[in-house]
């Protein structure tokens, strides 16, 4: 389950995106222990020929951390409309599914409007 900690953490790294519409905040943690953190942002040059015109938060939350430490872990991803501040649904996308399977995570929590969800992975 998702601590309040890791709960309120991921809402205020949502808070630093600067998407447009929808900011997200994620946190990775391994026994209530924080590993990573990300938030969805722009990419550093928005006339980049890249497709991945954001860098999406679960990816950003890999950033730095030891691939052996992820073996196990869980992520958190919350995600907020900008325009009326309310909770929407933070799942995964999923190329950031993928790509957290693979680096060995076993569940992904996220929010669903007023509730958690949770993937097995």
């Amino acid at each position: 389950m998702v601590s309040d900690r890791i709960y309120k953490l991921a809402k205020r790294l949502a808070k630093k995106s600067n998407h447009g519409r929808y900011r997200l905040g994620c946190v990775i943690f391994k026994h209530n222990e924080v590993l990573g953190l990300g938030y969805n942002m722009l990419r550093t040059d928005p006339r980049s020929p890249d497709p991945w015109k954001f860098i999406h938060a679960e990816f950003h939350a890999t950033f730095g951390v030891d691939p052996s430490d992820l073996i196990g872990a869980s992520a958190f991803v919350y995600m907020e409309r900008v325009k009326s501040g309310t909770i929407g649904i933070g799942k995964p996308c999923q190329h950031c599914h993928k790509l957290l399977a693979q680096l060995g995570l076993k569940r992904i929590f996220y929010t669903a409007n007023k509730e958690l969800k949770v993937l097995d992975l």
